[in-house]
């Protein structure tokens, strides 16, 4: 029961999107002036299609459903710099062969491009970012059905830095990004290595222009 109630709101979340992703391409297109190419997006909206993907995949599946939601939303500071923050929701039954993990929250952090000619939201790019969620994790005790069987949940807070290298690409009402990163969580709520890895591949929806 729980599980089918959690593919509902997945799916339910899933049409949300879609339809800001339309409203946000509508006024990108509105506020967007094709006779100067010179234009600078203020704001960015970054959507994460493969974790989407892969989430969205868990409707039509008889497995139990894993959500991984992440939203990165970029602001403009300079012509190089901008404000990244990335709230994200991670649901799973099996994380790292955890039990059952949920966790919310978000990163923020500053990305650097690092060519001038090409400015903001275009070309190679340096960033830091430092995560705060809440994180709790489900453990099963003993057998299935058996006397001792029970749930043990745990809440702990997690905390993670990280520094990544990217690449974007800006076209006229649209960017795609590519970025690695490698961090370490200090409150290392998985057990064994304190270091994570991460890679995102996000499509981004301009919003705003400054002339």
């Amino acid at each position: 029961m729980q599980n089918k109630i959690i593919k509902f709101f997945l799916f339910i979340a899933f049409a949300v999107m879609l339809m800001a992703v339309s409203n946000i391409a509508a006024i990108g297109q509105e506020n967007n002036n094709p006779s100067d190419s010179t234009n600078l997006s203020e704001f960015l909206i970054h959507f994460h299609p493969a974790s989407t993907i892969f989430s969205l995949s868990t409707l039509f599946s008889e497995l139990d459903a894993e959500v991984l939601l992440y939203l990165t939303l970029e602001k403009q500071m300079s012509k190089l710099t901008s404000l990244i923050i990335r709230p994200s929701f991670i649901l799973s039954n099996s994380f790292f062969g955890k039990d059952s993990i949920t966790r919310i929250g978000t990163d923020i952090g500053v990305r650097y491009y690092i060519s001038e000619k090409s400015g903001f939201g275009d070309g190679f790019y340096l960033g830091g970012s430092a995560g705060l969620f809440l994180f709790r994790y489900k453990e099963h005790i003993g057998w299935n059905q058996s006397p001792w069987y029970k749930d043990e949940t745990k809440y702990s807070c997690w905390f993670d830095v990280a520094f990544y290298v990217g690449r974007a690409w800006k076209f006229s009402n649209v960017t795609l990004s590519l970025d690695a990163a490698l961090g370490i969580n200090p409150t290392n709520n998985l057990g064994g290595s304190a270091f994570i890895g991460d890679v995102n591949f996000c499509i981004g929806i301009p919003i705003g222009s400054k002339k």
